[in-house]
């Protein structure tokens, strides 16, 4: 039996988390019919690693977005998806800054001539 290197488990929580964010890329062959005599064998199910926190199991876990591989055509289309993704994180915020005992005020800086 071999002893495979496992990469560090921060590396791998990069990896689980931007693997999750990818979308799916249809491969050629995948594109073609089957040729007789072939069998289409379906998707495995991974199973969510339980030597992670229960905070990123529930991030491996969670259900893919319906639209995770399709890309905005138009510029219109781009700016709507940021703004969305972008009132998701601000409307995180106030839950977060109180997990974090933290509290933010406004300022403005003074302008340089």
């Amino acid at each position: 039996m071999t002893n495979l290197k496992l990469p560090h488990r921060r590396h791998f929580l990069h990896l689980a988390a931007g693997a999750a964010a990818l979308p799916a890329i249809p491969s050629e062959a995948a594109a073609q019919a089957l040729p007789a005599g072939a069998r289409e064998v379906p998707a495995r199910i991974l199973p969510v690693p339980d030597t992670v926190s229960p905070q990123m199991q529930a991030l491996i876990g969670r259900p893919l977005n319906p639209r995770y591989n399709i890309a905005p055509e138009t510029t219109a289309e781009w700016k709507a998806r940021v703004d969305e993704a972008a009132r998701a994180v601000i409307a995180g915020l106030p839950r977060l800054r109180e997990a974090l005992g933290v509290a933010c005020q406004a300022r403005e800086a003074a302008r340089s001539p």
